[in-house]
C-alpha cells in the first residue's frame, strides 16, 4: 500500500503537468485519474481477501483467477468514479454487495458476517493517512437504504430494493431525481 500511495502522487504530478501544458485534454485528466482509482481498489480487494483468508473468514484456496481473489462480492463504482469524471480531491463512491450462495460455496461459515468484515481492510488500506499519505477517501453512503443496512448488501435485498424503489418513483420520480442531481 506505500507503493500505491507514492504512486498517486506520481500520478497526480503527471496529469497535473500535462493538463497545465495543454497536453491531455480534460477527459484524458480524468480518465487517468478514474483508472488510477480502479487499479487502487482492485489492489484494496486483493488485500481485503487475504485479510478475510487469514482471520478465517473464507477457506484458503477458495478464490480462483478466473473470478478474481473475491469471488461472491461486487463493487459498483458511483458517482465521478463511475461516470469516469474523478478530479484531484475526489473520493471515491462505490456500493458493495455480496452473493450468499457463492460467499458460501468459497467457505464463508456466515456469508453475511464475511462479507461485511471484507468490507473494512478495503477501507482502510485506502484511507488510512499514514507518512505517505492517503490513497482515496471513500464513500459507502450510497447503497441502497444506507441508514438501515450494513456496509455490504446482499445481491437480493439490493435487488428488492431497486425494484420496489423503480415501482414506486416510476418514470417522472426517476427524471425529477435525476434532474435534481443534473442541477446539484
Amino acid at each position: 500500500m506505500p507503493r500505491l500511495r507514492r504512486a498517486k502522487s506520481a500520478l497526480h504530478l503527471a496529469a497535473a503537468l500535462s493538463d497545465l501544458a495543454g497536453a491531455w485534454p480534460l477527459m484524458r485528466v480524468t480518465g487517468a485519474l478514474t483508472d488510477f482509482a480502479d487499479a487502487s481498489l482492485r489492489a484494496a480487494v486483493a488485500l481485503g481477501a487475504r485479510v478475510s483468508i487469514e482471520r478465517g473468514d473464507f477457506q484458503a484456496g477458495a478464490w480462483d483467477e478466473a473470478r478474481g481473489p473475491a469471488p461472491g462480492m461486487a463493487m459498483i463504482a458511483m458517482g465521478k468514479m463511475g461516470a469516469g469524471e474523478l478530479n484531484y480531491s475526489s473520493d471515491i463512491d462505490f456500493s458493495v454487495f455480496f452473493d450468499v450462495e457463492a460467499l458460501a460455496e468459497a467457505g464463508a461459515r456466515e456469508p453475511r458476517v464475511a462479507a461485511v468484515r471484507f468490507v473494512a481492510p478495503v477501507v482502510r488500506a485506502l484511507e488510512e493517512v499514514t507518512e505517505d499519505g492517503y490513497v482515496f477517501r471513500t464513500d459507502l453512503r450510497l447503497r441502497p437504504d444506507p441508514g438501515s443496512t450494513p456496509v455490504a448488501v446482499s445481491l437480493a435485498s439490493a435487488e428488492h430494493y431497486y425494484q420496489t424503489l423503480g415501482q414506486k418513483l416510476g418514470a417522472r420520480g426517476l427524471y425529477q431525481g435525476a434532474r435534481r442531481c443534473w442541477r446539484s
